[in-house]
């Protein structure tokens, strides 16, 4: 447990990189922010992403981008969305994004 404990910690503090692709959580204004080569490719502002539908409108609208034509920048998404979750709300994304309330990253 602590192992992971401690790799979501470092995954908030440095983001996930992988190939070109930088995904990291940006806590002051909740956003996940993706660069591709290390320019800005896209934000995700989690305040509307929250609820399963809406996050399944942005999972569609990353797949859909040409840039994001890898399974690896989801998959990066994903791992950084989960981390906010629990950095913000204590659970995880699939625990959360379950319940049929909307979530309020705000005030959890």
């Amino acid at each position: 447990m602590q192992k992971v404990a401690d790799e979501r910690r470092d995954r908030l503090q440095n983001g996930l990189r992988e190939g070109n692709f930088y995904v990291y959580f940006c806590k002051g204004n909740l956003t996940i922010q993706i660069k591709h080569n290390d320019v800005y490719f896209l934000e995700i502002d989690l305040e509307t992403c929250n609820n399963s539908r809406e996050l399944l409108d942005w999972i569609f609208h990353i797949h859909g981008k040409a840039l994001a034509g890898s399974s690896c920048v989801l998959d990066l998404i994903l791992t950084v969305l989960d981390d906010a979750c629990y950095d913000v709300h204590g659970k995880g994304a699939e625990t959360l994004f379950i319940r049929s309330e909307a979530l309020n990253w705000r005030n959890p």
